[in-house]
């Protein structure tokens, strides 16, 4: 499962917790799967507030990858890793 959570948000990991607590509510098998948190619109924070936000997660999901739709870079990580272009636009908006 691919959980992509924004850093305009003030608290991450109450947002992962709200995450976590609707899946545990619709299904256990949902609960189990693996899961990647996809932090989105780095650009809003600066490189020591993201790394700083992606340790925080990283206790309770060591699986993080982000992105900004304004970096290429980053885009290109996630095409590497066969996210497609249409999946790619959906994150957009």
């Amino acid at each position: 499962l691919f959980h992509c959570i924004s850093l305009e948000n003030e608290s991450l990991l109450d947002v992962y917790k709200t995450i976590r607590a609707e899946l545990k509510a619709h299904s256990q098998v949902l609960i189990d799967k693996p899961e990647v948190i996809i932090l989105t619109k780095t650009d809003t924070v600066t490189p020591a507030e993201l790394a700083k936000k992606t340790k925080q997660l990283a206790k309770k999901c060591p699986n993080i990858l982000s992105v900004s739709i304004i970096d290429s870079d980053s885009i290109k990580k996630l095409k590497d890793l066969g996210f497609s272009e249409q999946a790619l636009a959906i994150m957009e908006k």
